[in-house]
């Protein structure tokens, strides 16, 4: 069997002779590996979760599963299996029944059938509930029954549809772990799409953030929210504060650029193109208001146009001359800092190596 769970390879879809939906994607999923699509409605993330089900026919390309070409396969030929945002069990079953369920249809034997759902509701922590029917569950565990049938089957790969959607938010984040420790305990590949970045953060290994139907980065979680590749990425994920400008000097892999908001130096990657115009991020969370006569290597001065508490921080947004807007994240703030608020004139800094030079 190949290592490689799913291979994309140059695949297109297209809807009539105007929608492209999915533009030569090529990527590779290896075996036991999380990995999670992101990005704005009709990016084609969904598209491509459905093609790799054989739910959709792609245009072009080819889709390997297992090392097996599931090109044209109808869903039920290809090793795969799918988890909905609305669960899909059926009401009229048991909690049983519905783990069963997939392998009835592949004719296992009813003894074999009840002894590995079993087994599965015993791994998804719900072996007590059996024989409940399915209204008398709660979301959370629909959810696992859900799980519970879609991995009962021994797929190659599990598709994950916004699994999470429907449920309320602490519920949400014991799932996310519960999903995490499946995807180890089982070692298949789980292939997860989700509106919400902090979903797809927690669970995966890596993330592929798509626009237009391309894939405009992938990576691991750290790398794609510390290092985006690109203004689209850096506008999309995160909390980042971008300032436009333009390159006036680079020494040692900074640059320094200068734009309406002022001058700033920030990194610039070695394989950065030979262009001026740029953008300046630098992260909400590592942006600071400045007391005491602080100096750090970036600063701007503005004034709150709004504070926001949330928890255990305080986000304040701060106006520039310029007609910018700076985001500061202040996370358990001195009473000084506390106290401010609309129409308050504050500095705001941030270090050199916190800052990053990308392109469009």
């Amino acid at each position: 069997m190949s290592d490689i769970a799913v291979d994309l390879i140059n695949v297109t879809k297209r809807f009539g002779r105007d929608i492209l939906a999915v533009d030569e994607m090529t990527l590779h999923i290896a075996q036991g590996e999380y990995i999670s699509f992101i990005g704005p409605s009709g990016c084609g993330k969904t598209t491509t979760l459905r093609m790799i089900s054989g739910f959709e026919e792609p245009t072009d390309g080819q889709i390997l599963i297992a090392g097996r070409d599931c090109t044209h396969l109808e869903p039920h030929e290809r090793n795969t299996a799918m988890v909905f945002q609305h669960f899909a069990l059926f009401p009229h079953m048991s909690v049983a029944q519905n783990v069963e369920f997939g392998l009835r249809m592949r004719n296992v034997s009813s003894r074999e059938r009840a002894q590995r759902a079993l087994e599965m509701l015993r791994a998804v922590d719900i072996e007590d509930l059996a024989d409940r029917a399915i209204q008398q569950l709660s979301g959370g565990q629909q959810q696992r029954v859900g799980l519970a049938r879609a991995l009962v089957t021994r797929p190659d790969v599990l598709l994950l549809d916004e699994p999470l959607g429907s449920l309320d938010a602490n519920l949400r984040l014991r799932m996310q772990r519960e999903l995490r420790r499946l995807n180890t305990d089982f070692g298949v590949a789980f292939v997860h799409v989700t509106h919400t970045q902090t979903e797809a953060f927690a669970v995966s290994d890596r993330v592929v953030i798509m626009n237009l139907g391309r894939i405009e980065q992938i990576g691991p979680p750290e790398e794609v929210t510390h290092r985006p590749k690109n203004l689209f990425v850096a506008q999309f994920v995160g909390k980042n504060n971008i300032l436009a400008g333009e390159i006036t000097g680079v020494e040692n892999g900074v640059a320094t650029v200068t734009g309406p908001a002022g001058t700033f130096r920030a990194r610039i990657a070695d394989d950065a193109p030979a262009r001026k115009d740029c953008h300046v991020v630098v992260r909400a969370s590592l942006t600071n208001l400045l007391l005491n006569g602080e100096t750090p290597e970036n600063t701007v001065e503005g004034e709150v146009s709004f504070s926001i508490f949330e928890t255990s921080q305080i986000e304040f947004n701060v106006d520039l001359p310029s007609g910018d807007s700076i985001r500061v994240d202040e996370h358990e703030p001195p009473p000084a800092i506390t106290a401010l608020g609309h129409g308050d004139k504050v500095r705001v800094g941030w270090n050199t190596d916190d800052a990053l030079v990308v392109f469009e």
